[in-house]
């Protein structure tokens, strides 16, 4: 038992700071909860269930979305443009909203709902 404990610290990647910026603007799930906890896909899930995760997640379709500009500032990195020069930070209010604080449609008067 110990040795699969061993072999499974092992297998924990190391995110370096060039492969989280590579990530681009937006990722998945999974990917998000590899590079800020070191974690894999039944834990990410089940930390989005419990909502503690420390970033926003969003529902896109059958897909749960996350934006980096909030992993990096999780991080403590500063996130960059295309030409590599330093955007503003992003507000703290990414890691301040806890996923209830969203607005559920049902509760949305229907006059106020946008049509799709």
């Amino acid at each position: 038992m110990a040795q699969i404990e061993r072999a499974a610290r092992r297998m924990i990647r190391r995110w370096t700071e060039a492969e989280v910026r590579a990530l681009g603007v937006r990722t998945d799930l999974v990917t998000a909860c590899a590079v800020v906890y070191g974690c894999g896909r039944t834990k990410a899930y089940e930390l989005m269930r419990r909502g503690a995760l420390d970033f926003p997640a969003l529902h896109v379709g059958q897909r749960i979305v996350v934006p980096v500009a909030p992993l990096l500032a999780l991080l403590g990195l500063t996130p960059t443009n295309e030409a590599g020069a330093p955007t503003r930070a992003p507000s703290s209010t990414y890691t301040d909203r806890s996923p209830t604080e969203a607005p559920d449609v049902r509760t949305i008067p229907r006059t106020q709902q946008r049509s799709a």
